[in-house]
């Protein structure tokens, strides 16, 4: 099911009717219902993989009780056993469904190379909505257990409402069993802030979704469906755009996943923070995919050492992660160059920082604050435009097809393939929506907030409103688009 779908427009009223009307238990077991409706509605059988993994980890979390792993007896080599288990399972099934073909494939053309002609299996295996975001987070619910960090959950009932919560279930934000389930176990109340909270990330989550993300999307897919034919300015528009796009499209996803959970007196964490205002590429991973980057940072980079280890491990680390972060996007080589890019810019931008002495934890203090934004400094202004190129070149391989197809995209660029025509247009449209991104971002950036609309008086919140329901109404295609984090 789709949030800009006709059949939530019907689904949301009615399990927010039945919300208000019941108690905090009958709540859970309502959004418990809810959440295998709204997955259900792509394919009924993906429940039962949801319901498996819900069940596993569950039953490991009560195996594994509270005591943290540290002690050297029989009951800790248990608990590691039963997480070990755990972490096998899930990354398994993550693992068969998402990448077997990939790694068959990669395979059969490494031994293709070297004369050999295995004759190896190919499944046509459907892919679940969403199983890359509730796998990581029923997975760092057995690790927090593990550890300590969060006593195993008695009642299944709630756990089983934390791992199926249908707003953020298919694509975010990742949550923690400290922040989400801890929420569903307490009563909720919705006041007058909840509501107006919730209706306005919804309107600018739609907002960026249909009046944005959509909206340009035909130029999107027409720049890269043909990247070895298209002029310079057709792909360098269509890079552009699609860095439009998929800010739009995901940070409108986790807006309106904000927005439904507001609505019923549950804080969802924030995913996005503005993140094309970054200065550096560090900031740039503060800001973008929130959930995703402090999950790896958490449960990957910091267990393989961090940077406790010496200066060629800490560069290993940020190597393997974001490549690991990469392919958790997709199974493609494109999406592992993807990680690669963004781990050399990370380790290159931790050199630097080591160079001019400035501990990474004290970069927030350096560089631009809320105060003193990058737009009224040179330097930094410089500097947010030089991050932002460096997070287009890794784009193109996001967005691409194929490697092939990648190559061929960033070669009709630097060799300026084909004239200028159309060059004036293109900039018109980039600006044009460039204007509309910014100004959602630069009020939530200047005034630290997600619902900096509801500060102003009355008369220009509603005029901002009414604006972007018209520009909705009018760029809005006919058709439902799916969200693009749909297939992770």
């Amino acid at each position: 099911m789709l949030f800009n779908s006709w059949n939530f427009a019907l689904f949301l009223p009615i399990v927010l009717v039945l919300y208000y009307a019941l108690a905090r238990r009958w709540q859970n077991l309502l959004l418990l219902i809810a959440g295998y409706v709204f997955y259900g509605a792509w394919d009924w059988r993906f429940c039962f993989l949801l319901a498996f993994s819900t069940i596993l980890d569950y039953t490991l979390g009560r195996a594994m009780g509270a005591p943290p792993a540290t002690t050297d007896n029989p009951r800790a080599r248990s608990r590691k056993t039963l997480i070990i288990l755990s972490i096998v399972a899930n990354l398994g099934f993550l693992a068969f469904f998402k990448y077997f073909n990939f790694f068959v494939d990669s395979f059969a053309t490494l031994a293709h190379t070297m004369h050999f002609n295995p004759n190896l299996p190919l499944l046509r295996i459907i892919l679940p909505v969403g199983i890359s975001f509730y796998t990581f987070q029923s997975l760092a619910y057995t690790i927090d257990v593990y550890r300590g960090v969060f006593p195993p959950e008695k009642n299944f009932l709630d756990y089983a409402t934390y791992v199926s919560f249908f707003p953020q279930l298919v694509a975010g934000p990742i949550e923690r069993a400290p922040h989400l389930l801890t929420q569903l176990k307490k009563d909720r109340v919705v006041d007058e802030d909840c509501i107006y909270q919730g209706g306005l990330l919804m309107l600018i989550g739609f907002f960026k979704k249909l009046a944005i993300a959509d909206a340009v999307a035909p130029h999107v897919n027409l720049a890269f469906s043909h990247p070895a034919d298209g002029s310079w300015v057709l792909l360098l528009a269509g890079v552009w755009l699609f860095t439009i796009q998929i800010y739009c499209d995901f940070s409108g996803y986790t807006d309106i996943a904000r927005g439904v959970a507001k609505l019923m007196g549950i804080n969802l964490m924030e995913n996005f923070n503005q993140p094309y205002l970054s200065t550096n590429i560090t900031e740039f991973w503060r800001r973008w995919h929130i959930s995703l980057s402090t999950w790896l940072r958490d449960y990957l980079y910091i267990p393989l050492g961090g940077n406790r280890n010496g200066e060629f491990k800490t560069y290993r680390n940020l190597m393997i992660t974001m490549l690991l972060g990469g392919l958790w996007h997709g199974a493609s080589w494109t999406f592992v160059i993807w990680g690669a890019l963004h781990g050399i810019y990370l380790a290159a931008h931790k050199l630097i920082l080591k160079l001019r002495n400035v501990p990474p934890d004290r970069l927030h203090l350096r560089g631009p604050s809320n105060d003193n934004p990058p737009w009224r400094s040179p330097t930094a202004f410089l500097s947010l435009l030089f991050t932002l190129h460096l997070v287009m070149l890794t784009w193109i391989f996001f967005r691409a097809p194929s490697l092939h197809a990648a190559i061929d995209y960033l070669k009709g660029i630097l060799t300026l393939r084909g004239d200028a025509s159309g060059l004036a247009d293109s900039v018109k449209l980039i600006a044009f929506y460039v204007a509309l991104v910014l100004l959602v971002d630069i009020p939530m950036y200047r005034r630290r907030s997600h619902v900096a609309m509801l500060q102003w008086n009355w008369i220009t919140r509603g005029v901002v409103a009414a604006a972007m329901i018209l520009l909705i109404v009018l760029f809005a295609p006919n058709n439902e688009m799916p969200f693009i984090y749909f297939q992770f």
